[in-house]
């Protein structure tokens, strides 16, 4: 009986000890590191407008911002779209990605949608598009418990002309959302 007795208490204490070690991380982790990458939003002052190219051959959305953090063009570089009919939670969404021909990044504060040939800017549609960019860390100096969090951009317009036969962008709305990664 003595000897039950023993291994049940040496299993306890063993698992005391992993629990007062998981404790001591876990502190650490929530306290010892703060998350000094997300102190400001990415994007501020987000405004959307219309440009043929020059050879009228294709039909550009430009999206222009302001910064929020100062982040390096090669961080920009790293958009990219999000090509799913489903939300990340598996429900369905409008996402329009089809509609891109390409997305560029050339300069800061400005992303250039190119939009497919057949996209028609008569039309009164509203497009939804749906983006992420990547984990600040190795772009900016900074640091953050845990594993990569990531940023996910949506946006959604109409193309239409206006009384001139002008395109225009219309009914611009955006919104930028962080995904804090796991523990």
């Amino acid at each position: 009986m003595r000897g039950e007795h023993t291994i049940r208490r040496r299993g306890v204490t063993a698992s005391l000890r992993l629990l007062g070690v998981y404790g001591v991380g876990l502190a650490f982790i929530t306290t010892g590191c703060k998350d000094t990458c997300n102190r400001n939003v990415t994007f501020t002052n987000m405004q959307a407008a219309f440009r043929e190219s020059e050879s009228a051959t294709s039909k550009i959305v430009d999206i222009v911002w302001e910064d929020g953090e100062t982040l390096p063009l090669k961080y920009f570089h790293q958009i990219f779209v999000i090509q799913s009919t489903n939300d990340p939670f598996g429900k369905p969404w409008q996402n329009d990605w089809q509609a891109l021909e390409s997305v560029q990044v050339s300069e800061l504060g400005k992303i250039s949608l190119y939009l497919n040939s057949s996209t028609s800017v008569d039309s009164s549609r509203l497009f939804n598009l749906h983006f992420s960019l990547p984990d600040r860390r190795g772009y900016i100096g900074c640091e953050h418990p845990g594993s990569p969090d990531h940023y996910s951009l949506d946006m959604s317009f109409q193309l239409k002309r206006d009384d001139s036969n002008k395109p225009i962008i219309t009914d611009f709305i955006w919104k930028e959302t962080l995904h804090k990664g796991g523990y």
